[in-house]
């Protein structure tokens, strides 16, 4: 098996481990880890970098990332205008983010996200390849501390 498909299939591998979690999100910003102040909740190997207690009750830090591989193979791609690339070619994301809850009314959201294309003939076309860029970057202000009653301004 070449090194395109192994990674490949450990990414799938990964992402069902992944999945299997309810409290990950396809949104990494839709996640809410604050029911592990209550360290009896804690279970997943991961749940010491999901909620960092700031001192301050509400206040708590959560880091976050993630990989994602993905293999591509065309052939008579452009209608047989462009080369093809004889075994396809790998393009990987990896995003890692930050969320820092400074209480109820306030949060930041920073994720930053890096793309790599390895193997295309011809090189990487516009949108595969980022060496590094903030993917996205937020600022919550909330009205109320009851979820159901406020409103977000973002």
């Amino acid at each position: 098996m070449n090194l395109h498909l192994r990674s490949t299939a450990l990414s799938l591998l990964l992402a069902t481990a992944a999945c299997a979690q309810t409290a990950y999100q396809e949104l990494r910003y839709d996640e809410d880890w604050s029911y592990l102040k209550d360290a009896a909740k804690r279970k997943d190997f991961w749940d010491p970098v999901k909620y960092m207690e700031m001192g301050k009750d509400g206040w708590y830090a959560s880091f976050g990332g993630e990989g994602r591989i993905r293999y591509e193979f065309f052939r008579s791609a452009g209608f047989g205008s462009v080369p093809n690339t004889e075994y396809g070619w790998q393009i990987q994301r990896y995003l890692a983010h930050t969320d820092l809850h400074m209480g109820p009314y306030f949060r930041v959201f920073v994720q930053f996200q890096s793309g790599i294309e390895a193997g295309r003939l011809g090189g990487p076309r516009a949108t595969d390849e980022d060496k590094g860029e903030i993917h996205q970057a937020f600022i919550d202000l909330n009205t109320s501390a009851d979820k159901k009653k406020r409103l977000t301004i973002r």
